[in-house]
């Protein structure tokens, strides 16, 4: 018999930390995204962020090097940006607007967590859709301690 794989929405911010601080926690839960010990879920809206990201920090080339590596992560989901535009009213209100189609990603994509560092989810009422955790937390969670 398997274990059920958790299934974890990562926030833009976990990929921009995991790639550009090594040994941190959201470098941790990549590692374990990269091992198949996870689902990663991410959306459209998280890849042209990182896109954007890379591209304006560290030109181009890093820019598709990132994108490269988060789309051969083993299990990885991508929630379509048309999925998104349908749901996406549902939930308008619950965090900020620029923040929205991460966590209407998350419900459609009905992951265990939402893993992000952004306060708008923490403290918001996006914990009544979906359990939204910081990256330590996650990690203690599954019983990783740093």
């Amino acid at each position: 018999m398997s274990l059920k794989k958790i299934r974890a929405y990562l926030d833009t911010n976990v990929f921009i930390f995991g790639i550009e601080r090594p040994g941190s926690d959201s470098s941790i839960i990549l590692d374990l995204a990269e091992e198949g010990k996870i689902v990663p879920v991410t959306s459209y809206f998280t890849l042209n962020e990182l896109r954007e990201y890379f591209a304006r920090t560290y030109g181009r080339e890093s820019a598709i090097n990132a994108i490269y590596f988060l789309v051969s992560l083993p299990n990885l989901e991508i929630v379509t940006r048309d999925m998104i535009k349908q749901e996406i009213n549902k939930y308008r209100g619950i965090v900020p607007d620029e923040d929205l189609p991460h966590l209407t990603s998350a419900i459609i994509a009905r992951v265990d967590y939402l893993v992000s560092y952004n306060r708008h989810f923490i403290e918001s009422n996006a914990k009544n859709y979906v359990k939204t955790i910081k990256q330590a937390d996650f990690l203690e969670i599954l019983g990783i301690k740093l």
